[in-house]
């Protein structure tokens, strides 16, 4: 992650509260969360974040839509790539979605946070995070003839593999090999195989 100073060279303090505001999750989560801690690691009085955000929690909704934006532009990239083959461009897509949160361990805490803490404005942000992916999988769905149930199944297995793979891959249960993701693969492959 870069380091707080470092948004000051470009006179971005917005980012630099943003980026301290990660790491206050990280530490404290959202039930500890302060905007007085993020405010002292910027350097900046407990009233500068006020001038960019509302209050705390729109200080977490721009950290949310922070990742968000970190991840949908790669998963547009992703989606494009492979495009005109929907199962292949599911399995894709979840894997990216496994790289993106093992190379973004400070992403991880974002996603993986406790949405009883949040409003249903940070909670509609958070939801996007696998957006694309359960549009997909509906799509498939649809064209298959499958029912809302199924489309939730799969929804369920894709997301929950990909948390447990992040999560083993963090924690280095799963080594991080190509030989992992090569596994990975053929297991989205087999769920979205119906």
């Amino acid at each position: 992650m870069p380091e707080i100073e470092e948004y000051y060279k470009y006179d971005e303090l917005p980012v630099a509260l943003v980026i301290a505001g990660m790491r206050e999750i990280e530490q404290h989560g959202i039930a500890g969360f302060s905007l007085r801690r993020v405010a002292n690691a910027c350097g900046v009085s407990c009233a500068a974040p006020y001038r960019h955000f509302k209050n705390k929690s729109g200080l977490i909704l721009a950290i949310i839509e922070y990742v968000n934006r970190q991840w949908s532009l790669l998963e547009l990239q992703i989606a494009e790539a492979f495009r005109g083959d929907l199962r292949r461009q599911i399995s894709e897509l979840c894997i990216a979605n496994i790289r993106f949160w093992t190379a973004n361990p400070n992403f991880r805490h974002i996603i993986l946070m406790d949405e009883a803490g949040l409003d249903d404005r940070q909670r509609t942000e958070k939801s996007k995070f696998f957006g694309k992916t359960r549009e997909l999988i509906s799509e498939l769905c649809h064209a298959e003839g499958l029912d809302g149930e199924k489309e939730k199944s799969l929804a369920f297995m894709a997301q929950s593999t990909i948390y447990g793979a992040t999560r083993m891959l963090g924690n280095g249960e799963l080594k991080n090999t190509p030989e992992s993701f090569t596994m990975l693969r053929h297991c989205f492959e087999q769920i979205f195989k119906v």
